[in-house]
């Protein structure tokens, strides 16, 4: 590694991690906080896109033990996901 860090700290450093989110029922406003580069953006992302997976009908990627622990993948049909497109935030950027 040229730049002198170790290579299996960058390697843990990007790795992803798995996102595990579960709302009450009657919960009708969320608020996600969090320090920058915690992953709030990701995460909201994360949602709206397994939001539009589940009603195109596809299957929603879960983890096989979580799976069998608490049943398949449970989301709330939503009339709509709204997006902010090119909203400028790059991971490169600001870490």
């Amino acid at each position: 590694n040229s730049s002198g860090g170790s290579g299996a700290a960058a390697a843990r450093a990007a790795a992803p991690s798995a996102l595990d989110l579960r709302l009450p029922a009657q919960a009708a406003v969320v608020a996600i906080t969090g320090p920058n580069t915690g992953g709030k953006t990701v995460t909201l992302k994360t949602v709206g896109l397994m939001a539009l997976m589940a009603k195109a009908g596809l299957y929603l990627p879960a983890d096989q033990q979580q799976v069998q622990e608490h049943g398949p993948p449970r989301l709330y049909w939503f009339d709509r996901v709204l997006a902010d497109i090119g909203d400028s935030q790059s991971l490169q950027q600001n870490l």
